[in-house]
């Protein structure tokens, strides 16, 4: 290979660990830039001729560039280039997406969070994630009622979830259409996990609020079921 292309072969095998460590490439973005393209790209100063501004009289002419044709060599590391910056950008979008799930809902387990943004949690509605068993007492029967939808929304704004977020609208598609199993399983996982990462007072805490807020849930539908001149709760 020619001394032109010696650059790509001293700085390929850091890009390939920088790809491998997608958190770091992210905070070095422009760093990996500076290295990358002005080894391989086709559009560097290294792979085109370039001809100096002449100096007359002590007056700098404009520099002028002359482009050529790329070649198959040129071209194929032209290829890479981009190929390389578009898997980067893309480790590192799912990695900073990763990072902000696991801190809204508090999962540290890098498979439980796969796990829940394969159901579809993500940061905008990851606050739902304690909702999910009240919304799966809801669906028991086939249907929920006024009042469970009522009750859950109700908890939902206290835990923050404002009208017309996303997470609001995830809220109103899960009450108006069941979610998967796979989607209650999930949650119930990551819930569990979250709970064991706790000290003991809170994880007992935490597993008595939700198991009450579960049992308001269905207290909901008994109280509808029994009589309609009954206030819900």
């Amino acid at each position: 290979m020619s001394n032109t292309l010696d650059p790509i072969g001293k700085n390929v095998q850091k890009l390939v660990h920088l790809i491998a460590r997608p958190a770091e490439a992210q905070s070095n973005w422009e760093k990996v830039l500076d290295i990358w393209r002005p080894a391989c790209s086709p559009f560097s100063s290294t792979l085109r001729p370039q001809t100096s501004a002449s100096v007359e009289n002590g007056m700098s002419l404009e520099s002028t560039t002359k482009h050529e044709p790329l070649t198959t060599e040129e071209e194929y590391f032209h290829r890479l280039d981009v190929e390389l910056l578009d898997q980067m950008r893309k480790r590192a979008a799912l990695e900073k997406e990763r990072v902000q799930l696991a801190e809204v809902s508090h999962v540290k387990d890098q498979a439980i969070l796969d796990a829940l943004a394969r159901v579809g949690f993500n940061r905008g509605n990851a606050m739902l994630l304690h909702l999910v068993p009240l919304i799966e007492v809801a669906w028991i029967d086939g249907a929920v009622s006024r009042a469970e939808r009522d009750r859950i929304v109700e908890l939902a704004r206290s835990r923050g979830i404002e009208e017309g977020t996303a997470a609001d609208q995830q809220l109103s598609t899960w009450l108006d259409q069941r979610p998967s199993e796979e989607v209650f399983r999930t949650a119930v996982h990551a819930l569990r996990a979250v709970l064991e990462g706790l000290p003991p007072s809170q994880n007992g805490a935490g597993a008595s609020s939700l198991l009450q807020s579960c049992a308001d849930i269905a207290a909901c539908r008994s109280t509808t079921m029994a009589t309609s001149s009954i206030q819900p709760c």
